[in-house]
């Protein structure tokens, strides 16, 4: 826009605006053709001529943006596109809404402002760290391009929220974040199961048995740190029919949906064509949500059943997810009173105590909890743990992921002895000088069946890499179970295994040797090479939001309901460390020695 007007010509073909001359110099630059392409526009350039007279000024303003719309989006575009003319053809309208996205953003990462003593570290994330999680709050589980080309921005798992509600909240932003999550709720159908993801629609149905267990963790946070209540009575539409229904009446689909009918021979959520980890599939036939419920019902139907018996198969069950819906399910016992849903927290609670109980009966190996439960009789019976009989590396009986060590710690699911025994494993088998690695290698054609690992080199992303995301949901599980060692000599060794993987996830570690580890000194990445230690992968990833929780984690930050606690864990040797929290209502110094 210029003085009220747009421009004058436009061109999309780089050719078209160089001719014979170059970037610089461009030949063609005088008159562009102002000719569309249907097909994808690498290249953009706009035309405006206008005169100044001696000493007279004259803003130039671009506007970039896109909008949602199906069908003929002829008049909706029109419509949207004068809203937006009207409103900036006045340069000041202009600076006036920047200023308020930079307003918006100095306050925004005020939250939580460490002084540990080590200045890259504070600044880091003072600065950086937020901003990269309020990135990703935005824009979930898309890649950057250069890493997924043609993949779409949109949305997966609302993990992200977890660290960003607390900045959102502390500026009086709580609508926001309802918001936000509630673009998670109308994506779950009446069933129980969620789309994996979605933009303008959603996409893939239940095909991630992960998807909705995500979102219950996410109230919770939510309402246990506001003590929004009326959140939990709000309606919301329903993914895949007309209508809408409570949070309340959505968590509770979940929980059945999760805990009674996707289940497996041991009780335990399916693992469907993946859980949290998209490359970990087990079975050669699976179904997405759509075809379960269909079968379902045919079963119910076929032997008169109630609703809520188990669905019947022989799929492959996922003891992370178990891990998930315990933590779900306790969420929700805890939550229900306080809304006069005693009934359901009952429920919810017998829920949890079944599953814990089936995964000490079932998932304990004897020195680690299984990653999956193999239920068809292909000759093996567990993936993950000694003894499953699927390592590929020499000299292992068994293969181990990150994943069976943190989520068991997280969801109270695993001994202070399992806790140990699974530390000396994670150790010796897990633990490079990269960090930690996300698996052993596992020879999957025993099971035969392809899964996306085996894509990957060896030490590479899912293939033993060191997935950082993953990495910094062990580094936070360590510190939580620090805090409740009976055993002091654990608490320290569990204590400086998460400072191991925190020092190799912080971005800036790339510039003590940047042209072997890479990586950009701002922004985490989502791998580290277990082998070369290279930083690889999109800056879009969970990594930077669970290093945020680990960081809440190891200065003790716990706002709940306006109460403050405080249980911090310090490195070794450290003497002091302090921060500023700073919060809707007033600032605290917290120092700690």
């Amino acid at each position: 826009l210029c003085r009220g007007g747009t421009m004058d010509e436009f061109c999309v073909s780089l050719s078209d605006f160089i001719g014979t001359g170059s970037l610089e110099r461009p030949e063609l630059v005088s008159c562009l053709p102002s000719v569309y392409s249907r097909k994808m526009a690498p290249f953009f350039a706009m035309g405006k001529a206008f005169s100044l007279k001696p000493g007279e000024e004259a803003s130039v303003d671009e506007l970039v943006g896109m909008m949602e719309a199906e069908g003929d989006v002829r008049e909706p575009f029109e419509k949207a596109l004068g809203r937006l003319l009207d409103k900036y053809e006045d340069p000041a309208a202009l600076e006036e809404t920047l200023n308020r996205v930079i307003g918006f953003w100095e306050s925004y990462p005020a939250y939580i402002r460490p002084e540990t003593g080590d200045p890259r570290f504070d600044a880091y994330v003072s600065r950086n760290l937020p901003f990269q999680t309020l990135y990703q709050t935005y824009v979930s589980r898309a890649f950057a391009w250069t890493q997924k080309s043609y993949r779409e921005t949109g949305f997966r798992e609302i993990q992200d929220i977890y660290a960003s509600m607390y900045y959102l909240s502390a500026i009086g932003e709580n609508g926001l974040v309802r918001e936000l999550i509630g673009s998670w709720v109308r994506n779950v159908f009446p069933m129980g199961y969620a789309y994996h993801n979605f933009t303008i629609r959603g996409k893939e149905p239940g095909d991630c048995s992960d998807d909705q267990l995500w979102l219950i963790q996410a109230v919770y946070r939510y309402v246990k740190h506001t003590g929004d209540l009326d959140f939990l009575r709000q309606e919301f539409p329903i993914a895949g029919e007309e209508g809408t229904r409570t949070l309340w009446d959505t968590i509770m689909a979940i929980l059945t949906y999760s805990g009674q009918i996707s289940v497996g021979a041991h009780g335990m959520p399916l693992l469907d064509k993946a859980d949290w980890n998209d490359t970990l599939r087990l079975d050669k036939d699976v179904m997405q949500g759509p075809e379960k419920e269909a079968r379902y019902r045919r079963q119910l139907e076929e032997r008169g059943q109630p609703y809520g018996v188990p669905l019947e198969n022989t799929q492959s069950e996922s003891v992370m997810n178990a891990c998930l819906l315990i933590i779900a399910a306790d969420a929700a016992a805890e939550l229900a009173p306080a809304i006069g849903k005693d009934a359901d927290g009952a429920a919810a609670a017998a829920l949890a105590a079944r599953l814990r109980e089936s995964m000490q009966k079932n998932a304990w190996k004897g020195d680690f909890f299984a990653r999956c439960l193999i239920n068809d009789g292909r000759g093996y019976e567990y993936l993950g743990a000694g003894g499953d009989g699927l390592a590929l590396e020499p000299g292992q009986s068994g293969t181990y992921f990150l994943n069976s060590f943190s989520w068991p710690i997280l969801a109270g699911a695993a001994s202070e002895a399992q806790i140990a025994r699974m530390l000396d494993v994670v150790e010796e088998r897990l633990k490079t000088p990269a960090g930690l690695r996300l698996c052993t290698l596992v020879d999957f054609d025993r099971l035969q069946i392809q899964t996306g690992t085996q894509l990957y080199f060896p030490g590479d992303r899912e293939n033993g890499g060191v997935f950082k995301h993953a990495a910094m949901m062990a580094a936070a599980a360590s510190l939580q179970a620090s805090k409740k060692a009976a055993d002091e000599a654990l608490a320290r060794r569990l204590r400086d295994l998460a400072f191991f993987m925190i020092d190799r996830t912080v971005p800036y570690a790339a510039m003590d040797d940047p042209f072997v580890l890479k990586g950009n000194p701002r922004f985490c990445t989502q791998y580290n090479n277990s082998e070369t230690g290279e930083h690889i992968g999109p800056m879009l990833s969970g990594t930077a939001s669970w290093l945020t929780l680990a960081v809440y984690e190891f200065l003790g930050v716990d706002v709940f309901g306006g109460k403050l606690r405080v249980s911090p864990v310090l490195r070794e040797n450290q003497g002091r460390t302090a921060y500023t929290l700073n919060l809707e209502k007033g600032s605290l110094h917290v120092t700690i020695v």
